[in-house]
Parts: C-alpha cells; sequence; structure tokens
C-alpha cells in the first residue's frame, strides 16, 4: 500500500549544488571557531549561576559594582523573564508563583584572592 504513490525524484541531478552549499557552510563554520574561538559556559569553565528574582526592577550597574567591589572577577549579570518550566523542578515552590524581574548572575571560577576562599 503505498501513500503517495508514484513519486521519481532525481536528488542526484543537484548533488553539486548541495556539495558546494555543505563546503561553504563548513569551512565559515571553521573559521568562525578559529577566530572568535569556542566561549565556553559555567557548565565547562566552572564556576556559578545564580538565579535571583527581585519584585521590582533593579539596577543591574549597581549589582555588577558590588560584585566587583566584593572582588570578583569574570562576572555577567543580566536579566530575563524566566518560566516555571525554565526555572525547572529544584526551583518548584520558591519563586514560580511570585512575579518580578530574574537576575541572572554568572560568576567564572576564581583562581585566587578571598572570593576563591584563598586566606591569609
Amino acid at each position: 500500500m503505498r501513500i503517495i504513490g508514484e513519486t521519481h525524484i532525481d536528488f542526484m541531478r543537484y548533488r553539486a549544488l548541495w556539495l558546494t552549499i555543505s563546503l561553504v557552510a563548513v569551512v565559515a563554520a571553521i573559521s568562525t571557531v578559529s577566530t572568535r574561538g569556542i566561549r565556553k559556559g559555567v557548565e565547562f569553565a566552572g564556576g556559578a549561576q545564580i538565579i535571583v528574582r527581585y519584585s521590582q526592577a533593579t539596577d543591574l550597574n549597581d549589582i555588577r559594582s558590588r560584585l566587583a567591589d566584593a572582588g570578583l572577577t569574570g562576572v555577567s549579570v543580566t536579566t530575563s523573564k524566566l518560566t516555571k518550566s525554565e526555572l525547572g523542578s529544584a526551583f518548584e515552590g520558591t519563586v514560580a508563583g511570585v512575579e518580578g524581574e530574574d537576575v541572572i548572575i554568572r560568576v567564572a571560577l576564581q583562581e585566587k584572592g578571598p572570593a576563591a576562599g584563598e586566606t591569609g
């Protein structure tokens, strides 16, 4: 039993076109990685990601300056409106029902200094 019926598609007729498009895409990908590199996220480079929900709008520059004053380097502070499904089950019952602005703080792994737990 055939659902579509008779089909005669000449895929090999366009093989040179698709090969050229594929080669251009591969060359573009290789050149992008070689010039820009691969940016590793918190999962691969180490560090922490903290999601804080504020009940009202907050000043990101104030948060950045406070983290810099604490001696933290490699900090990224952004805002987002996360949904309950994006937060995951680990946050269920905590912030999922509270309206507000989510601030995502990513802190790179600290090598030296008080922020890395170094004493003395």
